[in-house]
């Protein structure tokens, strides 16, 4: 029923096609369990439990309150006869949410466990001990201690290995399991063992857990001879993003060189609406901030900005990502195309939808997609992204990965099931700035995870600094826009040097040189696998190494040459071959 009422795209409710991916989600919650149906037939729905059968009949659903009569018989012929060690709970809890996953990825049914997770991640605080953890090398890892908490308190290191919480041994142990386990009431404790390289024997600490804050905002000063810029690095929008922002936001501006303010929304994955909105409305004047529309693309509702915040005026500039979601968009995309401020970095994920939560009687929750977000100019968000105006392209060079060519991001339109719009903007950014990514992977993930914000290990903020310090006079984004040219061509160019440089230490020449006219580009190209007789056959299991050759029969250098693959299969894909002058 509530299906009925609230969801986006009522076409997509129907019974037969909700049946078929029920059955999906049991047949997958229950080893034992097989049924058979084939969706719009005449064929009898039948199912198996080890020796035990039944037959449903013919199935013909002509509304839900069909399949709702067919699920209660389904759901109670299991419980009668199902004697394995899942609950019918969560068997239940499992077909629905792969049903309500069949219609698009962000609709599902959070368990009563899930839900007080999420619960948790808006509301900002937890009961823990301060860490945040991964799985290295399949190993249960610390990546970063969070300042001022247990775990930093008591000495914990990133990169020290979880081997045992309390008397339990994390092999085998997922990271949703050990953050379960890590969790827990204040006040109570919890006992672990780690490795810590270079220490000749496990360590042993116990920590009592206390109120763990989740720091949804940082902030930090940048100091340059033509005026110091403040930057603001929105992790997620919670319960007190915005607050937290103008508090940070005011204290910045207690500098007496203050001129400027980075807006740093890479990897955040959205939150609440009314923050985005709030967020949004602390930079502008007046316009359009977001247009919300249902089904038939009936508006639902328009927010609009209203005057009097003191951020109107302040020189802006805002990075995003791949990363960048939901409610990071609709900030994004408000300032953008109220032409409020420069967008520097990635097109963002292109997460445009709206869910809605509804809580159940037995502490579980129902998230359902209700509408589709529009920017100002009434485009969607959903599936395309926010365009940014000057798009910056990494280019890595280290002893693990060689990647100068850019790569396809993923987004919300390789999901499956994503929804479409019929309000797609087709835009492209005004400028493209290569950058050489000198920072090691691992320095990478510690910065992410830093409660500091470290400009010596960010390009990208270094770069957005220097685009902002250039262009402080510009009154709005158009503006902006015309003045940053030639900013962007000096980085280029030093960018440029950097990568030159680095290969030269490789034996490459990245030069580039004018070609005399008139000359011949001949170019023969032998691909081979190596350890294989055909190209196209590996064996499972096996290392194989490709080999790529090039030969320049032409009368002309080939310069900056890159080769590199394409396939089907990820580990053979975007594989890059550098040659650089033949």
């Amino acid at each position: 029923n509530r299906l009925n009422r609230s969801y986006y795209d009522t076409q997509a409710l129907q019974p037969n096609y909700m049946l078929q991916e029920i059955l999906k989600g049991l047949n997958k919650s229950i080893p034992e369990l097989l049924i058979e149906w084939q969706q719009g037939s005449s064929s009898p729905l039948k199912a198996s439990l080890g020796e035990l059968k039944k037959d449903f009949g013919l199935v013909k659903l002509k509304d839900n309150q069909d399949l709702i009569n067919l699920l209660r018989e389904i759901f109670s012929w299991i419980s009668q006869n199902y004697q394995g060690e899942a609950k019918l709970e969560e068997i239940e809890y499992a077909a629905l949410s792969q049903m309500l996953r069949g219609l698009d990825p962000h609709s599902t049914l959070f368990t009563p466990e899930a839900f007080k997770e999420f619960k948790t991640q808006t509301q900002g605080e937890f009961g823990g001990i301060g860490i945040v953890i991964g799985m290295k090398d399949d190993e249960l890892t610390v990546i970063s201690p969070l300042a001022g908490t247990p775990a930093s308190n008591a000495g914990l290191r990133a990169k020290d290995k979880i081997v045992q919480i309390n008397e339990e041994s994390t092999i085998n142990m997922d990271l949703s399991e050990a953050v379960d386990r890590l969790r827990g009431k204040v006040g109570t404790q919890v006992t672990l063992t780690l490795e810590r390289k270079g220490a000749p024997t496990p360590i042993t600490v116990t920590l009592t857990r206390d109120i763990i804050k989740i720091e949804s905002v940082q902030s930090s000063l940048f100091k340059d001879p033509k005026g110091d810029l403040g930057i603001i690095h929105v992790k997620s929008f919670g319960e007190d993003t915005v607050a937290e922002v103008s508090k940070q936001l005011r204290n910045l501006r207690e500098d007496p060189n203050f001129k400027g303010l980075i807006l740093d929304l890479r990897n955040n994955p959205g939150g609440l609406l009314d923050q985005a909105i709030d967020m949004s409305d602390l930079f502008l004047k007046a316009g359009r901030i977001v247009l919300t529309v249902g089904a038939q693309d009936e508006i639902l509702k328009t927010n609009q900005a209203g005057a009097g915040e003191e951020a109107e005026d302040l020189p802006l500039i805002v990075l995003i990502n791949e990363g960048s979601a939901s409610a990071s968009e609709i900030v994004a995309g408000a300032l953008k195309k109220n032409n409020r401020a420069m967008i520097l970095g990635r097109t963002s994920f292109g997460k445009g939808s709206v869910q809605s939560i509804y809580p159940l009687d037995d502490d579980s929750a129902l998230k359902i997609t209700i509408a589709q977000y529009l920017t100002a100019d009434r485009a969607s968000i959903q599936g395309v992204g926010i365009v940014p105006d000057i798009k910056l392209v990494p280019q890595v060079l280290d002893e693990e990965e060689t990647d100068l060519i850019e790569d396809k991001n993923f987004g919300e339109k390789d999901l499956d099931k994503h929804l479409t719009s019929g309000h797609t903007l087709e835009e492209k950014p005004k400028f493209r700035l290569s950058y050489f990514h000198k920072i090691s992977k691992e320095e990478e993930e510690e910065k992410n995870y830093s409660q500091e914000i470290q400009v010596d290990k960010d390009e990208e903020l270094q770069i957005a600094a220097e685009v902002l310090l250039n262009t402080l006079e510009s009154k709005d984004r158009l503006t902006s826009l015309k003045k940053v040219e030639g900013t962007l061509k000096k980085i280029k160019e030093s960018e440029s040097k950097k990568l030159a440089q680095a290969l030269a230490k490789k034996g490459l020449d990245w030069s580039l040189q004018e070609s005399p006219p008139g000359g011949e580009i001949k170019v023969q190209v032998q691909v081979e696998v190596l350890n294989s007789s055909k190209v196209d056959t590996l064996d499972a299991g096996k290392e194989q190494e490709i080999q790529l050759s090039i030969k320049n029969s032409g009368s002309v250098p080939l310069q900056r040459l890159i080769g590199y693959t394409e396939s089907d299969y990820y580990l053979l894909n975007n594989k890059e071959f550098l040659f650089g002058r033949l």
